[in-house]
């Protein structure tokens, strides 16, 4: 009689269960990318005081320059350039995207494994992170799109036509926030990326020794087979 493998409790559960299923990722993102752009076109007030502020006094304190409120958002009082930090400033749409992209690394690499298991506390936890670190990646982001936006305007303003003026204010923070989007997901794939590597290093060695041993003494004797 073949012996039956004893089977724990908590594995039983889950075989009863069946696989933890998969969330569609794809939808999932573009609800968390729409309610967030929701939430930020509904809350001005919100936006002004949780991104446009806190960007600006960064700002200012990188630049050496006073800070004041105006009717629509912050200026900051550069000496031969003011620099208005508007809701159109805020980056909450970076902040929108840097949230999607995080989210659906968290869920794509937590779903099937242990952490698909873990307590609620722990995803209440997780999605405290994700938040605190979109929004500390957005707060960097758009305090370096501010700064090098103003060099850019001072140097546009002395060098270019003022029909180039909006344009260079556009590319610099297409380069700035297109820059952090990328090493946000360079920093998510890491790990694959590393292990890819392990992998062809792994492989390497033994590929090279194999056609470093056999090359000419192989190709020789072929050679003398075939003339016979």
């Amino acid at each position: 009689m073949n012996p039956t493998p004893a089977t724990s409790p908590s594995h039983a559960s889950c075989a009863c269960l069946g696989p933890t299923p998969r969330l569609p990722l794809f939808p999932l993102a573009a609800a968390v990318l729409v309610v967030v752009l929701m939430a930020a076109h509904a809350c001005p007030a919100a936006v002004r005081f949780f991104f446009c502020a806190p960007s600006a006094w960064l700002s200012a304190q990188f630049l050496g320059v006073d800070l004041f409120a105006v009717a629509d958002g912050f200026q900051l009082d550069c000496p031969q350039l003011p620099v208005d930090v508007s809701l159109a400033c805020s980056g909450t749409t970076f902040f929108a995207m840097l949230l999607v992209l995080l989210t659906v690394h968290e869920l794509g690499h937590a779903q099937g494994g242990p952490r698909a298991r873990a307590s609620r506390r722990s995803s209440l936890f997780g999605a405290g992170s994700l938040l605190a670190l979109a929004y500390a990646l957005t707060l960097a982001a758009n305090t370096a799109r501010i700064v090098l936006g103003w060099h850019a305007a001072v140097w546009a303003h002395a060098a270019l036509p003022p029909s180039f003026h909006s344009g260079v204010h556009l590319a610099v923070g297409i380069v700035v926030f297109s820059g952090f989007l990328f090493a946000a997901v360079l920093a998510t794939r890491w790990h694959a990326i590393i292990a890819h590597m392990g992998r062809a290093r792994a492989s390497g060695p033994a590929e090279s020794e194999e056609y470093r041993i056999t090359p000419l003494a192989t190709l020789e004797r072929r050679g003398k087979d075939t003339e016979h």
